[in-house]
């Protein structure tokens, strides 16, 4: 039996786009602030390593946050960042479309 395809991820082009924004926090940790936007259940956080990388999820928050800490980069290396909002729709997850990628240097 192949393995059931996981659900696509379902956008909805009216949910607000959080803007992002990116500050180094030691040595070897990001500090991911966003904007809070209303109407929404969460936000989700994206990043890549370096400008070929392949995004992957982060971070899932509640819209009760606006910062988190990220500890997995590594000094040297370069990461994208980007968010968007969610909204729990019927149990499913809709997203917004997603922000502009913001890069940062470590």
């Amino acid at each position: 039996e192949p393995e059931p395809e996981p659900p696509a991820r379902q956008v909805d082009g009216n949910l607000p786009v959080p803007s992002l924004d990116l500050y180094l926090s030691g040595s070897s940790a990001v500090d991911v602030q966003w904007e809070a936007v209303g109407g929404v259940s969460g936000y989700q956080i994206y990043r890549k390593t370096g400008s070929s990388g392949s995004w992957s999820v982060v971070k899932t928050t509640s819209y009760a946050y606006t910062s988190w800490v990220d500890s997995g980069p590594s000094e040297g290396r370069t990461y994208y960042y980007r968010i968007c909002s969610y909204k729990t729709v019927n149990g499913v997850k809709v997203f917004s479309n997603y922000s502009t990628s913001v890069k940062i240097s470590l």
